[in-house]
């Protein structure tokens, strides 16, 4: 599935290891999560991780707590540009193809002088 052991697997399945970044990210990618979904998934680990890791549980925690806020501030600001009907000119400002358009879309914006 990811190159790992049956072993390794069998324990995150069903003991509740919480496996390092890098194969976390491998399940993600294996399982189709989009980016959103892997962030999750790191995020999750992170909280498990700072509940059972006593000498890391403050700097995991402030991370924590640090990149919960930036989600919920670039989420509130997604949700202002989506409202205001102006979230495909912002991923054109920054050169990012918009969700159902087509690539040559994106570039048009910044190529006019």
């Amino acid at each position: 599935m990811v190159g790992k052991s049956q072993n390794l697997l069998s324990q995150i399945m069903n003991d509740g290891l919480v496996p390092s970044g890098e194969v976390l990210l491998l399940l993600g990618e294996s399982l189709g999560a989009n980016e959103e979904d892997r962030r999750e998934l790191v995020m999750a680990a992170m909280r498990v991780k700072a509940e059972s890791r006593s000498r890391d549980t403050f700097w995991l925690q402030h991370a924590i707590e640090l990149t919960d806020s930036l989600v919920n501030r670039v989420d509130d600001m997604k949700r202002f540009l989506e409202s205001n009907g102006q979230m495909d000119a912002f991923e054109q400002w920054l050169g990012v193809k918009a969700p159902g358009k087509n690539a040559d879309s994106a570039g048009e914006a910044s190529t006019s002088n």
